[in-house]
């Protein structure tokens, strides 16, 4: 199936099991077919038209649910009495008396005061309290209902109205959320309690629901103004569909004037998605990753519109790839299993990376589990339903309830998948040396191939590494340091200085937006193109925000590599180059992984200087050319590991250690914009446990490795080893190795087993390389990359030398990604392929 076909995917068993009642209306038409992909153990559903009433009265429910599902959700008896118990406990907590609306009233009003903006009150009340009346026929549910409906249609239509805080375009309020909640609310109460409420009410609800859309409008533009990479625009987008959808088969009995407004919020929105959200964030998200992580990444491509889409209409489905693929940017990115909430509370670290703005990486069954069912619905995805099961939070769910139909044990664990995946246009590549998630190597190297600032930060060409904790960190914090547009935020944490890249300084460099000058930390730009991307056409190459990315990816049993081009990212008065490659070679440090990292930068005046960048939550230690980070897993100070990072290059390297609470220089940028030094630790809030907890993962230390005598061509690189905390355990030994065209490194693993030469070309065009091998250490595989692809070489050996000529009719050949991987059996008297 294409990104976006015209038809609906196989929904399971459901969409096959069509009730007698559906079939006595329409004559329905099945065809379903499976194509394998191997490489992601996915299944490709093909078109099944959905048994609809097209042209007839839609039956409520039908934003979330089909007629068959329900009658599989009316089986689940133990699932159906835990959410009746839940919402007795949460919800029903002033009556258990139907009749008495004056309690239940007292208690839905305050749901909606202005002690209580968040989002998500409104979403899970409205979702909690209609499934419970709906499939538990709860009267006490269906009560609370409409209480809490007339409770919102009482009061004014810009209520609660929030505070305007923070640096917003158009001067955005900070809580346009209960506008948004209120429309979802509606929307889904329509939907759930729709047999229990009298045609004046409904009435009622569908001009509250147009008023909303009016003042979302009016007030922030959202709609006329979307922004289609995500944000807020997006999720007012969601929450209009959702309502306007509930409402949709009852508009055409309304009065002309309503009428009206109904279409034109409707075309605009439908259109908004098809032309706009879609093509952009399928783009994005074709292989199921998204360029602001795990956090804001999951809130801005969430399934809730496509869902609703797909059960609400008749019309062309809008679920496609980036949907399909979604689970498998859950499961590559998962640090570990440990998701319980008394996981949390013994100190393990959250399980997903704190990639782009974070609030926190925990698991939840209701936010990343939803994308995660939905590919096992949908998609029948075994590694889905595996997933799910295995990261299960055991919190009562609503999502869960409507979409896990897969016993406990089902699925397919993913150890037959590749061990790295590249998630190409959103810019990550994501390595691991193992699926067992709690002994695993995690790698992240991030270079997204296009620029935006909502929620993105200026991190290309950046990586982090993890086991049993962060080892390598992007550093900073959301919310716990100053939330979106805080000093913190603007000066340090969205910023190159906070991440583990590589810094240009320019003195006389400005980083100006919207009259305000922010922190001159050396780095990537504040903005390349527009601030935002609006069209797919701004993305791709040759678009306003393209950048290069990621352009080099191979994976492999042994190891994997990628280089990412983070040129276009820094102002061009101060960059000409900046490509980074990063090796990850499996089992070269003892069981566990050595990770080469090599960059090439060319600044255009010798005046910059150019500093490579490594930050960690524990003070360094720094001695020579080597520094050590250790780290435990949060809930056992005894089970630690240890980061060992040996620079080889630059040959006169200096490394200078900053940091540390005690120093002022936590959040150290020496530049704030006007030459001074500064910390930018003024909002640091520690009063929560969610804050302690981001705190923890901001850090507060960093090494800077830089040359001493500055040039115009900088190379850096880095051999990190990483093993247990045991003073037993040393890092990988490195010794260099170069020729004018390529250079890199033998490493030998400390048990002997493992002895590489790791070459990294230095440019694309033919090699005719004489590298000597007089005192290198022998070595039993050559991995040579950065090559042109597919083209022919001569390897030999020559007295101490290693002869790499690019030659036609050569007898190796370099992969598609530009890579030579030999064996070699002996030497110098030959050299053989794997």
């Amino acid at each position: 199936m294409n990104e976006r076909s015209g038809d609906k995917p196989c929904v399971a068993a459901y969409f096959l099991r069509v009730p007698l009642i559906v079939r006595i209306v329409a004559v329905f038409v099945v065809v379903s077919a499976c194509v394998a992909t191997a490489a992601e153990g996915t299944e490709r559903a093909l078109a099944v038209p959905r048994g609809s009433l097209a042209g007839q009265t839609r039956t409520h429910p039908c934003l979330f649910v089909h007629p068959s599902l329900i009658a599989d959700i009316l089986r689940k008896t133990e699932d159906l009495a835990a959410i009746d118990r839940y919402v007795a406990a949460m919800y029903h907590r002033n009556t258990s008396n139907p009749l008495d609306v004056a309690s239940i009233r007292r208690e839905t009003e305050v749901l909606i005061d202005e002690n209580h903006l968040e989002i998500e009150r409104f979403r899970t009340y409205s979702m909690y309290i209609g499934i419970n009346s709906y499939f538990n026929k709860n009267r006490l549910s269906t009560a609370y209902g409409r209480q809490y409906i007339q409770a919102i249609l009482d009061q004014p239509v810009d209520f609660p109205r929030g505070v305007v805080t923070g640096r917003y375009p158009h001067g955005m309020e900070a809580h346009d959320g209960p506008p948004r909640g209120k429309l979802f609310a509606l929307g889904a109460l329509y939907d759930w309690l729709h047999a229990d409420l009298d045609d004046n009410i409904k009435r009622a609800m569908r001009e509250r629901i147009l008023g909303l859309l009016d003042y979302i409008e009016t007030t922030w533009r959202f709609y006329s103004e979307p922004l289609y990479s995500g944000g807020h625009s997006r999720l007012a987008h969601v929450h209009a569909l959702v309502a306007l959808l509930a409402i949709r088969d009852e508009i055409p009995s309304d009065e002309a004037g309503r009428r009206d407004r109904y279409q034109h919020y409707f075309d605009l929105i439908v259109r908004n998605w098809t032309q706009g959200y879609n093509p952009l964030q399928d783009w994005i998200s074709i292989d199921g990753g998204y360029h602001m992580g795990w956090a804001y990444g999951t809130s801005y491509t969430c399934m809730t519109p496509y869902l609703a889409w797909e059960f609400a209409t008749d019309e062309p489905s809008w679920f496609g790839d980036a949907q399909r693929n979604r689970v498998y940017w859950y499961l590559y990115g998962l640090r570990h299993d440990k998701t319980q909430s008394s996981h949390r509370s013994m100190g393990y670290y959250d399980p997903y990376p704190y990639s782009g703005d974070v609030w926190a990486a925990v698991y939840t069954n209701d936010f990343q589990g939803l994308g995660v069912l939905a590919c096992a619905l949908l998609f029948d995805n075994p590694h889905a339903k595996w997933l799910f099961n295995r990261l299960d939070d055991s919190s009562v769910s609503y999502w869960e309830l409507l979409y896990r139909h897969f016993d406990e044990d089902e699925g397919d664990a993913p150890s037959e998948l590749p061990l790295s995946r590249h998630f190409r246009h959103a810019g990550y590549v994501i390595m691991r040396d193992s699926w067992d998630f709690n002994e695993n190597v995690l790698v992240t190297f991030k270079s997204t191939s296009f620029f935006s600032v909502n929620h993105h930060h200026r991190d290309q060409n950046a990586f982090t590494i993890f086991y049993k904790g962060p080892l390598a960190i992007d550093s900073g914090a959301y919310g716990a340091c100053g939330g979106y547009g805080s000093e913190h935020w603007w000066n340090y944490y969205t910023r190159s200085v906070a991440h583990n890249t590589i810094l240009v300084y320019d003195p006389d460099e400005r980083f100006t937006l919207w009259g305000e000058t922010y922190s001159n930390d050396g780095g990537q730009l504040l903005v390349v193109g527009k601030t935002n991307p609006q069209t797919l056409d701004d993305v791709r190459e040759g678009g306003t925000n393209h950048l290069i990315g990621i352009d080099r990816f191979e994976d492999h049993g042994d190891y994997t590599y990628a280089r990412g081009d983070a040129t276009r990212s820094y102002s061009p008065h101060k960059m000409d180059r900046f490509t980074r490659s990063l090796v990850y070679l499996r089992a070269h440090s003892y069981v566990w992984p050595v990770i080469l990292v090599y960059d090439d930068v060319q600044t255009t005046a010798p005046r910059f200087r150019t500093t490579y960048l490594l930050h960690s939550i524990r003070e360094p230690a720094v001695e020579n050319n080597r520094v050590t980070i250790t780290i435990d897993d949060g809930a056992d100070a005894a089970n630690e590991s240890r980061l060992f990072q040996e620079t080889l290059l630059p040959s006169d390297a200096q490394i200078v250690k900053i940091g540390g609470a005690e120093n002022g220089q936590a959040f150290f940028v020496a530049d704030d914009g006007f030459g001074n030094p500064y910390n930018y630790d003024d909002q640091v809030n520690s009063s929560s446990t969610e804050y302690q907890r981001a705190l923890r993962e901001a850090g507060q230390w960093r090494v800077e490795v830089s040359a001493r005598v500055q040039q115009r061509q900088s190379r850096f690189l880095n051999v990190l080893s990483v093993t247990d905390g045991a003073d037993q355990y040393h890092p990988a030994q490195a010794t260099y190795v170069g020729s004018t065209g390529v250079e890199g490194c033998v490493v030998q693993d400390n048990d002997g087993i493992q002895k590489t030469l790791v070459l990294f070309a230095r440019q694309d065009g033919p090699l005719d390389e004489e590298i000597s091998l007089s005192g290198v250490p022998s070595f039993n595989r050559l991995l040579v990359v950065g090559l042109p692809g597919e083209l022919e070489y001569n390897v030999h050996v020559a007295g101490s030398a290693l002869h790499l000529v690019q030659r036609q009719g050569g007898p190796f050949r370099s992969s598609v990604q530009g890579t030579l991987y030999f064996r070699v059996s002996a030497l110098p008297s030959s050299v053989h392929m794997e």
